[in-house]
């Protein structure tokens, strides 16, 4: 007969899971990780694991959701706080801020190497609010700059590709901030007239 848990059963189990996906992805890739590893640290049967999430990827969709949720936090605040500067040096900073929000959440491999499968391994109906509100912070970021030369959601693409290179910092080093902002700019100067 199984199981029924009360809601802050539940509640537990769930950020024991979110805790134990959360030190395993630290140690090992995504794809390496278990139901069973997740399931034994948490402390359920992996049978109970399902009641929570329909695979690991899910987990690891809503741990992904979380450090999406710092990382932009410390963007946003300063690309709406950064002043009277130039959309291009608006954005760098904005970046450059959420970079630092990343290396303090000791998460970076996880970002780099593991949210790609994560993403792909997610169905799209259930990647819907995330793509609301990362459209709802760009187009507050269009607004502040006036009319857009292309099409909304060319211009959506070309920011989201800003944040393709942060996975390439640490290669590029201290020139990161510098190509970073000529990258900024060359996308600035395409999508507002």
């Amino acid at each position: 007969m199984p199981v029924a848990f009360t809601h802050e059963e539940q509640l537990n189990i769930q950020l024991k899971l979110e805790e134990s996906a959360l030190a395993l992805v630290k140690q090992k890739s995504v794809k390496k990780i278990t139901v069973r590893e997740l399931s034994n640290q948490a402390g359920i049967s992996i049978g109970a694991f399902y009641k929570f999430y329909p695979t690991k990827e899910h987990l690891f969709y809503s741990l992904l959701r979380s450090l999406h949720g710092k990382v932009y936090e410390s963007a946003m605040n300063e690309l709406f706080a950064s002043g009277n500067i130039n959309p291009a040096e608006r954005l760098r900073n904005s970046i450059i801020a959420g970079c630092d929000a990343l290396d303090r959440s000791g998460m970076e491999r996880f970002w780099t190497e593991d949210a790609l499968y994560v993403m792909e391994m997610i169905p799209d109906v259930d990647k819907e609010e995330q793509r609301i509100s990362e459209k709802t912070l760009y187009k507050k970021f269009f607004n502040m700059y006036g009319n857009l030369a292309v099409s909304e959601d060319l211009a959506m693409d070309a920011l989201g590709s800003l944040l393709m290179s942060v996975s390439q910092r640490h290669i590029l080093g201290e020139h990161y901030p510098t190509i970073l902002l000529w990258q900024a700019e060359g996308v600035c100067n395409h999508i507002f007239e």
